[in-house]
């Protein structure tokens, strides 16, 4: 097994094998504590308990997640989306709070985390604003505020399926436009 790739691990794990799993998890803790590291550090918050707790949230939403993962795609990127929605959670959580720090300017100081990755410190506003109106506002409630469809449906007077289209339509305009389809 040493010679099989996280996303062999990944793969052989979700066919039911523990041992594939238990190198996947080790694996993906540490690529996502150096993430955390630089991206707790840009924060200023340069706490171990800070960056375990963190490691912590990742991978149990790793593990409640593992089922959508593509076994025809690399694990890195998927992963990084992970981290990157658990860093908005992570932010939300504790400026609710008043804890640690102030949204405006948590992922303008982080850079992307790979070569190639141009667009991914470009303002959210920039970006959702490509989008038609029911489109932002179905993908705000979904993606940054973390409401249910059903929520979403009740609160904007949408039907279930027009706030699932909407969603998805919003998804793919976006990936069509800032995604790695461009060449």
């Amino acid at each position: 097994m040493a010679d099989l790739k996280p996303t062999d691990w990944l793969k052989k794990s979700l066919e039911g094998d523990p041992h594939s799993y238990e190198l996947f998890l080790n694996w993906a803790a540490q690529f996502i504590r150096n993430i955390a590291k630089k991206r707790l550090a840009a924060w200023g918050l340069n706490s171990s308990e800070l960056l375990e707790d963190f490691t912590q949230e990742v991978l149990l939403a790793i593990h409640q997640k593992r089922h959508t993962y593509l076994d025809t795609l690399p694990v890195e990127p998927w992963m990084s989306g992970i981290i990157r929605y658990k860093s908005i959670d992570w932010l939300r959580k504790n400026i609710n709070e008043n804890k640690y720090i102030s949204f405006q300017d948590s992922f303008e100081q982080v850079g992307p985390e790979q070569e190639g990755h141009e667009n991914s410190s470009m303002d959210i506003e920039t970006v959702l604003g490509t989008l038609t109106a029911r489109q932002r506002e179905a993908l705000e409630l979904s993606k940054i505020q973390g409401l249910s469809i059903e929520e979403i449906s009740k609160q904007t007077g949408v039907s279930i399926s027009a706030v699932k289209v909407n969603i998805h339509r919003a998804m793919k305009s976006l990936q069509k436009r800032f995604g790695k389809g461009q060449e």
